[in-house]
């Protein structure tokens, strides 16, 4: 009976012992399995991406493209013709700066031939700023000088529609010398202000 008893009793231990050691076995195979398919973290951020628009590449200029008006050189009508003439300006560069630039190039004179301008040379911008009632300009008195009915319509054309290429429907306050600008020319060419295209057309016939 001893015997017996001794027999089983090393059975059983012998038993739980191997199913200890396989579920053990067991276990550490499931978990080496598990870590053979998980996802190193090392290698999450391995593939470069490249941003769409990289600050290191950004354009130090960009472009603006303004229209000046002239006025056909060969004709006696006034008739203002608009000619696009595109910037190079910083970046960041405001909406007045490039309306001075603009107003400077039509004070020039045009290069083509086949353009014309009704105002006098020596006229120089002396001041633009844009105001939340519009664009102010002050202009040299030299703009006041020379021409008749004609060539002071013509001129007034030119400024207040190359004032508001930006913004066709802005307003437009003019001054000669710091002055609000009343009346132009000798034959006394009534101005009101602020003139803006429609205003101009209304007053002086659809150019």
């Amino acid at each position: 009976m001893r015997s017996t008893k001794k027999k089983s009793s090393i059975s059983l231990g012998l038993i739980f012992g191997v199913s200890a050691a396989l579920m053990t076995t067991g276990g550490v195979a499931a978990w080496l399995a598990f870590k053979s398919l998980s996802v190193d973290p090392n290698l999450v951020h391995t593939i470069p991406t490249t941003p769409d628009n990289p600050v290191g590449d950004l354009p130090s200029q960009t472009s603006q493209t303004v229209e000046l008006y002239w006025l056909p050189s060969q004709s006696t009508d006034i008739d203002l013709v608009p000619t696009p003439v595109t910037l190079d300006i910083d970046r960041g560069e405001t909406s007045q700066q490039i309306l001075t630039t603009a107003l400077q190039l039509l004070l020039a004179g045009p290069e083509a031939e086949t353009y014309a301008t009704t105002i006098p040379d020596q006229t120089e911008l002396l001041n633009l700023t844009i105001q939340e009632d519009g664009i102010h300009l002050n202009l040299s008195q030299d703009f006041t000088l020379g021409g008749g009915s004609a060539s002071m319509t013509a001129r007034l054309g030119q400024i207040i529609y190359t004032s508001t290429t930006l913004n066709p429907d802005a307003a437009v306050w003019i001054e000669v010398q710091g002055k609000p600008l009343e009346l132009l020319g000798g034959e006394g060419l009534i101005i009101s202000q602020p003139m803006t295209r429609q205003d101009f057309d209304e007053a002086f016939g659809d150019l």
